[in-house]
């Protein structure tokens, strides 16, 4: 959704052939000022975005949806269409709208850069964008890439793939693969979030080891990988970061990450772990766009109570600019009947004013400025912050004058 009340859904619908689904798309308008009769349908029908294939032939799963508030709109899905003769094979797709959905691309892209057919086992992607033309698409598949084998050649384990557009979804990169190449784990769950600063953060799960060391283990433990420039390189891809836990390696089953990032570059992440005998949420957080030895050492466990004890799941969270967080799950902890989901809600605040006031060396807050206008996010430290980091961190004399200013 945006601030003006347009409202985005996109959905799995059997309505061309009973058992095979495919990706549909509707736009809502919502007037505040009208409660009686209060949505506005754009489209009558709704649009079928796997396009490029006949109706009702090829089964898709999961679609996702991304919006940059401008009327681009942004979705994707795994889609199981393939004809070889038209060199068409499974994979994730894509469509794009520019118009606040009323139309889109007569043929869905193909973001993967999986050119076989075969036995190729993907998972549902994640979708993120920003406001430049950015869209950043996430999945993992089994197919193998030449940094760790024969290339195209499959060895039986799931990868974090990636891919990106820079001009609105028109074109795509050649996807790159984000977790460590020389280890062999089964990766799982991938999420994205990034801002429009050039942040983009993946996390994921996989089964590598509790610190990354070689060979497949039982336990799953969560990872994340970031980037600075706009998902041109990633920092960590020769060691992905662990975000830091307090269990015991080989006795956690972390699951179903879920990443945030904020205007600044605060990373908040949620997930699910087992630990030590029933599935409960858990949170960590970096106040340094998610770098390395910038994660709590001891992950929050979202809990305002554990009595009666539960198995928590399917959890989503919504973060603000001013350090909110509200996070809403599915739990079995029930004192009416044992095995019932409720749905849960806790929301949290972390005081990032006073955090970056006191981490200086994060080149983020800016003391004089802050303490002039009473906030880190006031608009005019924001135009300070970003004349700081446009021209004076992009040359040596600048990038001098900054180091001069933090230690004095």
């Amino acid at each position: 959704c945006d601030g003006n009340g347009n409202v985005y859904v996109v959905w799995e619908d059997d309505r061309n052939a009973a058992g095979k689904y495919e990706v549909y798309f509707r736009s809502l308008q919502v007037q505040f000022s009208k409660p009686v009769d209060f949505i506005v349908y754009y489209q009558t029908p709704d649009i079928r975005l796997n396009t490029g294939v006949d109706a009702g032939k090829f089964n898709v799963r999961r679609p996702v949806i991304s919006t940059d508030k401008r009327g681009n709109i942004y979705a994707a899905w795994q889609d199981s269409r393939e004809i070889p003769e038209d060199e068409v094979y499974p994979g994730i797709y894509f469509n794009v709208s520019n118009n606040h959905g009323a139309t889109w691309k007569s043929d869905a892209i193909k973001v993967d850069n999986v050119p076989i057919g075969g036995f190729i086992s993907f998972t549902p992607p994640a979708i993120s964008n920003d406001v430049n033309g950015h869209v950043y698409v996430a999945w993992t598949d089994d197919a193998g890439r030449a940094a760790r084998s024969e290339k195209f050649k499959p060895d039986g384990t799931a990868d974090v793939y990636f891919n990106r557009s820079s001009d609105y979804g028109i074109t795509w990169d050649e996807d790159t693969r984000i977790e460590r190449a020389e280890v062999r784990a089964e990766a799982k769950n991938v999420s994205i979030a990034s801002n429009n600063k050039g942040l983009v953060c993946i996390a994921w799960a996989d089964n590598s080891g509790a610190f990354g060391k070689q060979g497949i283990s039982e336990n799953y433990n969560i990872f994340i990988n970031h980037s600075e420039n706009f998902g041109s390189t990633f920092l960590d891809s020769d060691s992905n970061i662990r975000i830091y836990t307090w269990a015991p390696p080989g006795k956690t089953a972390a699951a179903d990450p879920i990443v945030q990032i904020d205007d600044i570059g605060n990373t908040f992440v949620a997930w699910i772990d087992k630990f030590p005998d029933v599935y409960n949420i858990y949170f960590n957080f970096s106040i340094e766009k998610g770098r390395k030895n910038s994660w709590l050492f001891r992950n929050i466990m979202v809990l305002d109570y554990q009595i009666p004890p539960g198995n928590s799941g399917n959890q989503i969270m919504t973060i603000d600019n001013t350090g909110h967080v509200y996070i809403a799950w599915q739990d079995t902890r029930s004192a009416l009947a044992e095995g019932n989901y409720n749905i849960f809600f806790i929301s949290g605040f972390l005081d990032i004013e006073r955090l970056l006031i006191a981490g200086q060396r994060l080149g983020e807050a800016c003391f004089i400025a802050t303490a002039a206008y009473g906030s880190p996010f006031e608009r005019h430290v924001e135009i300070l912050r970003e004349f700081r980091d446009r021209y004076l961190l992009t040359n040596t004399a600048g990038r001098w004058f900054v180091a001069a200013y933090y230690k004095l």
